[in-house]
């Protein structure tokens, strides 16, 4: 896939998220199937997941090849009392996911497919490629907005 073609599943992801994301009330925001997450939760995952994204992209983008991306441990920020993925509201958590979600899209739709070469060093995981950065941050949204979906119907 071309730069530009990755740009808009990546659009078409957050998309879908939102999707899912309105269907929640007060009522089902905290309902969940056996094992999986509420609607809540995981809202704050991804909104977290993106933060760290972002910040991610512009590394890749902007620093010199072989850089290192920090790795974060997303089960210690959601089990945090402190972080609210159980009780804290979803409203500003939600502006937050779609203000960095266009961000990184106004970068992407900059890319040539050129760009598509670029590549860090990630702390646990070892070459991070722009096409593995894209490939996750299109998919996780995706994966994501099928499990709430799944906690919305339960």
């Amino acid at each position: 896939m071309d730069a530009q073609g990755w740009a808009r599943e990546y659009e078409a992801s957050t998309h879908e998220f939102l999707r899912a994301v309105a269907l929640t009330t007060p009522d089902n925001l905290d309902r969940h199937a056996p094992g999986t997450r509420s609607a809540r939760h995981l809202v704050r995952h991804l909104t977290d997941a993106q933060a760290q994204g972002y910040v991610r992209l512009v590394r890749l983008l902007a620093e010199p090849p072989g850089s290192s991306i920090q790795s974060y441990d997303d089960t210690a920020w959601a089990t945090s009392p402190i972080t609210g993925y159980d009780d804290l509201a979803i409203e500003h958590t939600l502006a937050l996911f779609r203000a960095l979600r266009q961000c990184a899209l106004d970068l992407l739709e900059r890319l040539s497919d050129d760009d598509l070469l670029r590549y860090a060093e990630h702390a646990e995981t070892g070459r991070y490629t722009l096409i593995t950065w894209l490939t996750n941050y299109t998919e996780h949204p995706r994966e994501h907005a099928a499990q709430l979906r799944e906690a919305l119907n339960t």
